[in-house]
């Protein structure tokens, strides 16, 4: 990510609350919130290591159960397979119902 380097985890923290594409950060070192560390952010949390090995890294995931990719996913190839949920009619935000979809990978702004 271009967001990487060296920075505080206050700031990295701050960066990824602010960035709708960041899933969190990860960095080696301790749980000071002011001391610098190189920083690694990504968009996904995909495997969480739990082996002695992996005790010294430390990991931040934002407040938020979705990230936002504006544009990403506007290919016309695969208009099919979405699937449209207006809040109105569902009475269920988009964010509820791809959460509770275990196939949902991306909900679309229009």
């Amino acid at each position: 990510s271009d967001l990487n380097g060296w920075m505080t985890p206050g700031q990295a923290k701050d960066i990824c609350e602010n960035d709708e594409k960041c899933g969190g950060f990860t960095y080696k070192g301790t749980t000071l919130m002011n001391r610098e560390c190189e920083i690694y952010f990504f968009h996904i949390l995909v495997n969480l290591e739990t082996d002695v090995d992996s005790w010294k890294w430390i990991f931040y995931k934002p407040n938020r159960t979705y990230i936002r990719f504006p544009g990403i996913f506007e290919n016309e190839d695969d208009i099919e397979n979405r699937k449209f949920v207006n809040s109105n009619i569902d009475g269920i935000t988009p964010e509820e119902k791809c959460e509770m979809d275990q196939e949902c990978v991306a909900i679309v702004n229009t």
